[in-house]
């Protein structure tokens, strides 16, 4: 018989470990060292639907990728810029996905050079169960 456990966030999941206590989510980010790195991308030739597209067809590659806990591409509000978000399990990680060799490419697609920012991640609020 399958044993579920009810997480603090109302969920029910299957332990792995008879230990363990807190849903995945919650145990992912009690014990890890994240970092989160914000890319800004010059967005003046795209339209909403233009950048829901690219994010659409650039999903699958960053689905699995080592290290990534989590990637969000966004539009301002004027939509005057793309931002993504990334969490990385640590710096290193976010740091080694945006080589030179990255960022010279999305310069010559977008005419300047994307603004990185790297952010360390000291609190973390999961209200998706709520």
């Amino acid at each position: 018989m399958t044993r579920y456990v009810p997480c603090r966030c109302g969920r029910k999941y299957r332990p792995n470990d008879a230990r363990q206590t807190a849903h995945p989510l919650q145990r992912a980010f009690m014990h890890a060292n994240l970092d989160a790195l914000l890319a800004r991308f010059a967005a003046e030739k795209f339209d909403r639907s233009t950048v829901a597209k690219i994010a659409g067809e650039l999903r699958g590659p960053f689905e699995g990728t080592t290290g990534l806990r989590f990637k969000s591409f966004m539009l301002d509000e004027d939509g005057v810029q793309v931002r993504n978000f990334y969490v990385w399990d640590g710096e290193d990680k976010g740091r080694s996905f945006f080589t030179e060799e990255l960022v010279d490419k999305v310069t010559e697609m977008d005419g300047v050079p994307p603004k990185i920012e790297y952010l360390d991640i000291v609190g973390f609020v999961d209200n998706s169960g709520a």
